[in-house]
């Protein structure tokens, strides 16, 4: 399995990363168990899940399961931010939601750390630089690794690359999109981005896309590009 570095963040991942989503759902621990031990054979490091993937926990909880020691041998994505209870009240991008959330998840995950924490949907209610600062106090205490966004629209994407900008001492986000709506705004600023449900869940056909990631500059933007499988 090729390699290829995520934007200018220095982490390595896997040509080819494995979503997580079915797990704790659709998918049982025994069929997980399977899939992830395929996806290690075929060198595949690149693991995506999040909080409420499996029925609010359930991926997380089958994926720590399945991995034990092996966690420390691939790059570990999870999302948060989207609603963990029925209410509506576990969910977000605060800072006070953000150090509950992540504790949650490495329980689940029964990892001492994230290699990338996203934030799954934007937050209205939330400041984008309270946001990120509650983000960077988990990579100063060696909770999370890397951070980045998913599924926010261009100009938000925008405004946290702004916010993160040279000269501030909160880090660059990381972004994950979906092809079919990221435009060149986002895909010309962000420092990386990552497709997303380009298999169809499962449904592959003809065509296979895999993420080829560059620097964003002048010279070299993040890019996706189109293969046959």
């Amino acid at each position: 399995m090729k390699q290829r570095t995520l934007g200018k963040s220095g982490l390595q991942v896997s040509l080819v990363g494995l979503g997580c989503n079915n797990f704790g759902g659709r998918t049982d621990l025994e069929a997980s168990r399977k899939v992830v031990h395929k996806a290690l054979d075929l060198g595949i490091t690149l693991f995506d899940t999040a909080d409420t993937y499996g029925e609010r926990g359930g991926s997380g909880t089958d994926l720590g399961q399945v991995l034990g020691n092996r966690c420390k041998d691939i790059v570990l994505a999870t999302k948060f931010g989207m609603p963990m209870d029925e209410a509506g009240i576990l969910k977000g991008a605060s800072r006070r939601y953000i150090l509950s959330a992540v504790e949650a998840s490495l329980r689940r995950l029964k990892t001492d750390w994230i290699d990338l924490y996203q934030l799954h949907v934007p937050d209205p209610l939330t400041l984008i630089e309270e946001t990120l600062r509650a983000l960077e106090d988990l990579i100063r205490q060696g909770k999370v690794r890397y951070i980045g966004c998913s599924n926010l629209p261009a100009w938000q994407v925008v405004e946290a690359l702004w916010t993160a900008r040279p000269g501030t001492s909160v880090s660059t986000p990381l972004c994950r999109v979906r092809m079919s709506t990221a435009c060149s705004c986002v895909i010309r600023n962000a420092s990386s981005c990552q497709p997303w449900k380009r298999m169809g869940s499962g449904y592959c056909r003809n065509f296979l896309w895999r993420p080829v990631c560059y620097p964003a500059s002048t010279s070299g933007i993040s890019r996706c590009r189109k293969v046959r499988a």
